[in-house]
């Protein structure tokens, strides 16, 4: 009887950290509060040209979706804004939709390594700030 006892323990406690091991392995979603999606990808060609596609996808909440685009670079160990061309070294969109999407572009001419932010702020039931990066190597 103590073999089948020690046997049923064992498995049980073989099978919950099994569960608990899955459990941990899975990718945790954000949990927005005006939001479905929030996305941002960059990559960055061999001749330097970094491409940026921004997307937000706000829930029935939503009643604006704003947002602020840039590109740093590592400079040590610092982030350091690079010089785009636009006011404030930045892009920006603001819209009454519940859909936002945007793709820039900018030739960089250092090589590094860089990364895209954008900072959304969707409004709605409350205010809501995301901020996503996206990094890659010239």
């Amino acid at each position: 009887m103590r073999k089948i006892v020690a046997f049923l323990l064992a498995t049980t406690i073989l099978l919950s950290m099994c569960i608990s091991v899955s459990a941990v392995e899975s990718d945790p979603q954000p949990r927005y509060i005006n939001t479905n999606q929030a996305k941002i990808v960059m990559g960055i060609s061999d001749t330097g040209l970094a491409s940026i596609t921004i997307t937000c996808i706000g829930n029935s909440n939503a009643k604006r979706i704003q947002s602020v685009t840039y590109i740093e670079r590592l400079v040590g160990s610092s982030w350091v804004r690079v010089s785009i061309g636009q006011t404030n070294n930045q892009w920006t969109e603001s819209t009454t939709a519940r859909y936002l999407a945007e793709d820039y572009s900018h030739q960089l001419t250092t090589r590094g390594t860089y990364r895209a932010v954008v900072e959304f702020t969707v409004s709605g039931t409350q205010t809501e700030a995301i901020t996503l990066y996206s990094q890659d190597t010239f």
